[in-house]
């Protein structure tokens, strides 16, 4: 993701993935080792996460960007 990626359709695309998982900011907090804090500014949309976090996210949720937009992978 580029900070034009970063907007809010990808985070509502990345927080319903989680939550049809079943995982809340906690649950990514403690399997990533990212602060709770961290990860709640990052899905809050007040923080950019960074690669290594956007990586861990996007395949722990089965999810990949296509033309600028995260969507689930098929």
């Amino acid at each position: 993701m580029e900070w034009k990626d970063y907007n809010e359709e990808n985070l509502k695309a990345i927080l319903s993935s989680m939550e049809a998982d079943g995982d809340t900011s906690e649950d990514l907090s403690d399997g990533t080792g990212f602060s709770r804090d961290f990860v709640d500014r990052f899905l809050s949309g007040t923080m950019f996460p960074g690669p290594r976090l956007q990586e861990i996210v996007l395949s722990r949720y089965q999810l990949t960007m296509i033309d600028g937009k995260v969507t689930r992978k098929l």
